[in-house]
């Protein structure tokens, strides 16, 4: 099923409707902005994958050193092999 092929979730828009019309003004707005992007060539959707991301990593995605690479999961799994169940 393609999306074109879904109905609007009623639960999103009940979700949507109960918080006022302000939201609805706010994710209306939120909505053209996401089709100027698509349009102009700043986002790029991928309708083949499964979660449609494409855009580029945020800075702190690829600058912030995951656990493994602190050393944090290998100080972890040491002291976990440490322990035994008898102690």
């Amino acid at each position: 099923m393609t999306m074109q092929d879904r109905k609007p979730s009623r639960a999103a828009a009940r979700y949507l409707a109960e918080r006022g019309e302000d939201h609805l003004d706010w994710a209306q707005a939120t909505l053209d902005l996401a089709r100027e992007m698509l349009a102009s060539g700043e986002v790029k959707s991928s309708p083949d994958s499964p979660d449609r991301i494409t855009s580029e990593p945020y800075p702190w995605e690829v600058s912030e050193a995951s656990p493994e690479q602190t050393g944090l999961v290998p100080v972890l799994r040491r002291s976990l092999e440490s322990l035994t169940l008898d102690q």
